[in-house]
């Protein structure tokens, strides 16, 4: 879980120093999980698409080929509570290289202890500087 931080740390000071918008993919899936209903599930994939995507990361203009391209696949395995989670998440951040066609990675990262808390239909919200939960 240190390392998890640790890494955020890293990528939100890597977005201030050198930032540019996301263009980002988010899957979100329950395979270990019954009896939990999927919608959950689906509404937290939907807010943090939402959340990644909608979010002015800076205050610069960049077209949809100049954004860094990421993609955040969770998969819930265990219920520990009520709003109580734990499973995996893979996060892959790939860089657009100047004047071509493809892409570089810049992070691909798999933490396998990620735990968070989630209400359906709760709102991401984050604030510079400020820790508010796992998923944010």
């Amino acid at each position: 879980m240190n390392r998890l931080i640790l890494t955020f740390i890293f990528f939100m000071a890597s977005i201030t120093l050198f930032a540019q918008e996301l263009d980002c993919a988010v899957n979100v899936t329950s395979p270990k999980l019954e009896g939990t209903e999927k919608r959950v599930f689906e509404t937290l994939q939907n807010a943090i698409f939402e959340f990644m995507n909608n979010r002015r990361w800076t205050n610069y203009n960049f077209k949809q080929e100049e954004k860094i391209e990421c993609t955040v696949f969770i998969s819930v395995n265990d219920r520990l509570g009520g709003d109580e989670y734990r499973g995996t998440m893979n996060l892959v951040l790939r860089r657009p290289v100047f004047n071509s066609v493809y892409n570089s990675v810049l992070l691909n990262y798999l933490e396998k202890g990620f735990q968070f808390r989630y209400t359906e239909f709760q709102p991401l919200d984050y604030s510079d500087g400020q820790f508010s939960s796992n998923l944010t």
